[in-house]
């Protein structure tokens, strides 16, 4: 866990997740900014006692499966840059470089103008290429300069802001740097490219005139007590990404993928196992209960191969947007009772549940963290040897 500083809304409530369900999410370790500026609270301070680490610039988080936290700053510390000392609260904020693959995606707590644009030129003397900007301080007009974005050049920005909060925030200034323009709204020169969207959580604007607005503004919620999140997926160890909403009564977007600034691009490598053939020759039919579908719905497909006296192998695969194939492979001739199995795993997404009836080969698939787009459900057999011997049917499945 981290707490970026000791302002009560960027650390209070840690103590109530890490001991949700008997200390099910007790952290090994909390990072947070030590005893400096506003002191945590005792609570804070005995629960995570021989727990808390305050971690030097440049610290390096392993967060597992590849992904990494570099702190970039902290206390007024730039990794790679110039110590600011400062008094100030926010301005010790720490500050995070979250890394998978190309994708990289910044969030510095409350920090202001005057440390954040110090950062931005160390982080791009570094070859930082920001994907996502959490704009700092909920989007206050004391961050997210004109001169700190037109460095970092991020693609999306996303603002975490109340309906009920009293500091005007998202403020129009923010908005209007994030679309790369003056305070009063004009073009800022030297150009520099707007971000694509803003993702926002709730818009204070509906009740306060003074918050700001912007064209491109995606709104997560209009009900604040709904509750929900902005879903942020890196897909194909880090090559690319979308964003999509969580939650009740949320709003829906589902929007990407879309390329990471850094690495190299998503691979479409061809498809292992047998290529099927179109064939007029014993015909395989694949029943699909919908072909259009969001991903928290399960798919049902039933499979009716029709059989010859030649043993053989039937087998059904899914090709995802990207031309990678998952094979859901039988492992018994078609004689003998079903068994099944999953040899190969090409696409991103899952858990891939699988159940079978007695008569058919079943499939339900459960697309929970699948690209979207469409994909073909493929449905083909070989023979002992994996040649193929006839028989290739293609459905279109919309995930959305």
């Amino acid at each position: 866990m981290m707490a970026t500083h000791w302002d009560a809304d960027h650390y209070d409530g840690i103590d109530d997740v890490a001991l949700y369900k008997n200390r099910q999410y007790m952290p090994t370790a909390i990072f947070d900014i030590g005893d400096m500026g506003k002191y945590p609270s005792t609570s804070y301070k005995t629960l995570f006692a021989g727990r808390r680490e305050t971690p030097a610039p440049g610290r390096v988080i392993d967060l597992g499966g590849g992904a990494t936290a570099v702190v970039v700053c902290i206390n007024g510390e730039i990794h790679n840059g110039p110590a600011i000392p400062s008094p100030d609260d926010n301005e010790r904020s720490i500050g995070v470089l979250i890394r998978y693959g190309g994708f990289e995606y910044l969030t510095c707590g409350d920090l202001s103008t005057r440390v954040e644009e110090p950062l931005g030129a160390a982080l791009v003397f570094d070859g930082v290429t920001v994907d996502v900007i959490h704009a700092s301080h909920h989007g206050s007009a004391n961050s997210s300069s004109n001169k700190f974005l037109s460095t970092i050049l991020a693609n999306f920005a996303v603002i975490s802001c109340g309906v009920g909060n009293n500091y005007n925030h998202p403020s129009q200034a923010a908005l209007n740097h994030l679309n790369a323009l003056t305070d009063a709204g004009a073009p800022y020169s030297p150009a520099y490219p707007p971000v694509e969207t803003i993702y926002q959580t709730e818009d204070p604007s509906t009740i306060n005139p003074k918050a700001g607005r912007a064209p491109n503004q995606k709104i997560l919620q209009s009900d604040p007590e709904g509750g929900g999140s902005i879903h942020i997926a890196v897909l194909g160890g880090g090559c690319q990404y979308t964003f999509s909403n969580e939650g009740p009564g949320t709003n829906a977007f589902h929007d990407g993928p879309f390329p990471s600034n850094s690495g190299p691009p998503c691979p479409t490598p061809t498809p292992a196992g047998p290529t099927p053939i179109p064939s007029s020759e014993w015909p395989v039919k694949l029943n699909v209960n919908k072909t259009s579908f969001a991903r928290n719905d399960t798919i049902v497909v039933s499979a009716d191969f029709k059989y010859c006296v030649t043993p053989f192998f039937p087998y059904v695969r899914l090709i995802d947007p990207f031309g990678r194939a998952l094979y859901l492979q039988r492992e018994s001739p078609a004689s003998t009772r079903l068994s099944w199995s999953v040899p190969i795993r090409f696409v991103d997404g899952g858990p891939w549940v699988l159940d079978f009836g007695l008569e058919y080969p079943v499939a339900a698939l459960a697309f929970e963290h699948a690209s979207y787009g469409t994909w073909l459900l493929q449905g083909g057999f070989t023979n002992i040897y994996g040649d193929i011997i006839g028989g290739i049917s293609t459905t279109p499945l919309t995930v959305r």
